[in-house]
């Protein structure tokens, strides 16, 4: 499944993307941008049409305007996840941490991407946890988005 791939038409040609180098999908308007690593290609479309099309278990939904693939996940918060490529180190040129708003507002096709925070809202929070293989899950209580730690 992860060397799985499907083409996008972007700028009047067919640009094949491979599903393990997605790091995630930004949905804006009647437009659809896929991060990777190393670029950016925008097609027209929705992010609940594309989602539909690509196989379950590979991506969650963070917000209504994002989803993160789940093999680039690297933290869950209540309301933020991080996405990135883990091989990237601290000292790399060109690797940048970007935020959500330049994902909205950039049209660079390239950008060498270390790091994305994105937002997670409350409605997602649930289901991205749940896709999440957790170890230690039975002894960990998953904290629900607004409610306290208080007994």
């Amino acid at each position: 499944m992860i060397n799985q791939s499907f083409f996008v038409r972007d700028e009047g040609k067919y640009v094949r993307l491979n599903l393990s180098e997605i790091l995630i999908i930004v949905t804006d308007g009647n437009y659809i941008r896929f991060f990777g690593v190393d670029y950016m290609h925008l097609v027209r479309g929705t992010l609940e049409g594309t989602l539909s099309l690509l196989p379950e278990g590979m991506f969650a939904r963070t917000h209504k305007s994002f989803a993160v693939s789940l093999l680039h996940l690297l933290e869950v918060e209540k309301e933020q996840a991080i996405v990135g490529n883990p091989n990237f180190k601290e000292i790399d040129k060109g690797a940048i941490k970007v935020d959500a708003h330049y994902l909205q507002e950039t049209t660079e096709t390239s950008v060498n991407i270390r790091s994305i925070a994105v937002p997670v809202a409350k409605q997602y929070y649930t289901e991205l946890v749940s896709k999440l293989t957790v170890i230690n899950k039975a002894q960990t209580k998953v904290p629900q988005p607004g409610a306290t730690n208080e007994p």
